[in-house]
C-alpha cells in the first residue's frame, strides 16, 4: 500500500481529530474515505469535460441531425417490427 504525506491547516486537523474522537474511528479512516469520494467526483468531472470536448468537436464538423421524440419513437417502433418479422421468419423456417 502506498503512503502519502501532506500538510493541512491546523483548523482542519482539529476538526479531523474531533471527528475521530467522537466517532471512535481513526483519522486515517476518514482521510481515506474523503480521498475516495473526491477522486470519484473528480473522475466524473473529467469524464464530463472530455465528453463536452468531443461534443464540441462533433458540432464543429457541421450541423447535427436533430430528431423529435415522436420521430425517435417511430424509428424504434419500426426497428421492433422489423426484428419481430425477422424472428417470425426464422421460427417458421425452423418448423
Amino acid at each position: 500500500m502506498a503512503m502519502l504525506t501532506l500538510r493541512i491547516p491546523d483548523e482542519l486537523m482539529t476538526r479531523l481529530d474531533e471527528l475521530a474522537k467522537r466517532s471512535g474511528r481513526t483519522k486515517t479512516y476518514y482521510v481515506k474515505a474523503m480521498i475516495e469520494i473526491a477522486v470519484d467526483e473528480l473522475e466524473d468531472e473529467v469524464w464530463a469535460q472530455e465528453a463536452m470536448v468531443e461534443h464540441m468537436k462533433e458540432r464543429a464538423k457541421g450541423p447535427m441531425q436533430v430528431f423529435t421524440l415522436d420521430e425517435v419513437r417511430k424509428r424504434l417502433d419500426d426497428l421492433d417490427r422489423g426484428a419481430e418479422s425477422r424472428s417470425t421468419k426464422t421460427t417458421r423456417k425452423a418448423d
